[in-house]
């Protein structure tokens, strides 16, 4: 079984927000069962902070929501 997690949360138009509001219940029960759990939620869920995250935690599971930009 994992110890760590990282999952991102982004909330930035209506698809990710239900995204958001979806995989709270994930982290709450994360919280519970595992020693550490790093959730990068709204304007913590970019690129940089994740990679940055990944880094120094060292997750044994990461969930990654969101969708892609072509701009």
């Amino acid at each position: 079984m994992p110890q760590s997690l990282v999952i991102t949360r982004p909330f930035y138009d209506l698809t990710t927000s239900y995204l958001n509001r979806f995989n709270l219940e994930v982290v709450r029960n994360a919280e519970k069962k595992l020693s550490s759990v790093v959730d990068l939620e709204r304007k913590r869920a970019t690129k940089k902070e994740f990679e940055s995250v990944l880094k120094k935690v060292k997750p044994d599971l990461v969930i990654i929501n969101g969708h892609g930009n072509l701009t």
